[in-house]
């Protein structure tokens, strides 16, 4: 079997995690999150989960649900799928994050700019999307601007209007993301991979995540254009993927 520059072996194996996961667990196109209306608990009130599946309310009451993705994913898009046939009802769908309060700190919910999503429509089962969004799902983040990052969770929250006769539903949400490379630093890592090479940030992100420690420690190289060994591509594979069974 030829051997594969190191350098190669660092986009090979971006290949094989695309490939490789099902239903599009990694890679960095588009990927999708649906969460039907079960998902979605209430707030003082459970709603009425029709056999069709949609979530009814008679009420201005809020349904929220939890959302899980990984650290660095983009969130694109967020859709919101309803019924609704009488003038004037309306129901909000919006993306919040969640401030988990160490000791002497307050929690709160902070709305995601851009991120609402409004059900006006009167023609029945439809439903609506925000425009483009580029939020970035991070687990730890300055939500509300104070300065400090703060352990964050993520929720849908759909919030049903006063205006409403029984005949609107929540139906569910559809989340459009996808993986990002994270940023590089401004120091390389390897004296070989300067800023200003090719793989530079590719390179960064393996070395980042512990994949790879490089070829040399004095001076700290990372040997991009030398042969790759089954055996490291081996560390490579399982260290990405963190390959794991129990005895």
């Amino acid at each position: 079997m030829t051997q594969t520059a190191r350098i190669q072996a660092a986009l090979f194996l971006g290949v094989i995690l695309t490939a490789s996961a099902g239903a599009q667990a990694y890679g960095s196109g588009d990927q999708t999150v649906t969460l039907g209306a079960i998902s979605f608990v209430g707030q003082g009130d459970q709603g009425n989960l029709h056999p069709d599946g949609y979530l009814y309310a008679s009420g201005p009451y809020s349904y929220s649900a939890a959302i899980l993705l990984p650290d660095g994913g983009e969130i694109t898009q967020i859709c919101l799928f309803a019924a609704n046939t009488k003038p004037g009802a309306s129901l909000d769908l919006a993306l919040e994050a969640v401030k988990l309060a160490p000791g002497g700190q307050s929690p709160g919910v902070v709305p995601i700019p851009g991120a609402l999503v409004t059900a006006a429509f009167t023609s029945g089962y439809d439903s609506v999307c925000t425009g483009p969004l580029a939020y970035t799902f991070h687990e730890r983040a300055d939500v509300d601007g104070d300065g400090t990052p703060e352990l964050v969770a993520h929720r849908l929250t759909a919030t049903f209007s006063s205006v409403n006769d029984g005949t609107l539903a929540l139906g569910g949400a559809r989340i459009v993301w996808h993986r990002q490379i994270s940023p590089p630093p401004a120091t390389p890592t390897f004296t070989d991979v300067p800023t200003g090479h090719l793989f530079f940030p590719y390179v960064e992100a393996l070395a980042a995540s512990g994949i790879t420690g490089g070829c040399n420690s004095a001076p700290p190289q990372y040997c991009p254009s030398s042969p790759l060994t089954r055996g490291q591509m081996a560390v490579f594979l399982a260290k990405a993927l963190g390959l794991h069974w129990a005895d």
